[in-house]
């Protein structure tokens, strides 16, 4: 009988299973352990793998070294589609592995930096200077990203 009067318990969030309420915060009062509780779901949701803070960080990064990838290509490197487009690729995981691994300044340049010569050398480009200007542009916009992340790090915010 799937009638309008049939009763369909809600199902419990992940979140109340893996972070009940405990028997001692009672002792406390009512007031009390639900701002306990509050404080263990709090932190309960900021070390999930897919947390809020982790899927704005994906989409700040994913989506932004991507745009800023094809722009800076477009205007600093080369105005070729075919360069942009694979820049605006290389962008792609480049973005996920800055976001997901957190890496300091220097790594974050580095890692940016291989990026832009991979993406010129799979758009087929010879031109050896443009491929250093390029790497040398884009590692420094990666050393300014990586240190705001560890800023932002140092300062507790992220």
């Amino acid at each position: 009988m799937t009638g309008p009067g049939k009763f369909r318990p809600k199902s419990l969030k992940s979140e109340s299973l893996e972070v009940p309420m405990r028997p001692e915060w009672n002792v406390m009062g009512s007031a009390e352990a639900q701002r306990l509780h509050k404080e263990a779901l709090a932190r309960h949701r900021k070390f999930q793998p897919f947390a809020q803070r982790i899927r704005k960080r994906l989409i700040r990064y994913v989506v932004g070294t991507t745009v800023a990838s094809a722009f800076l290509c477009w205007f600093f490197v080369t105005g070729l589609p075919k360069t942009v487009l694979f820049f605006a690729l290389a962008g792609i995981p480049l973005g996920a592995a800055v976001a997901i691994l957190r890496p300091n300044d220097f790594l974050t340049g580095l890692l940016y930096a291989v990026a832009a010569l991979t993406a010129i050398l799979c758009a087929g480009g010879t031109n050896v200077q443009m491929a250093m200007m390029a790497a040398l542009l884009f590692g420094c916009i990666g050393i300014a990203v990586g240190r705001g992340e560890e800023m932002k790090r140092f300062d507790l915010e992220d």
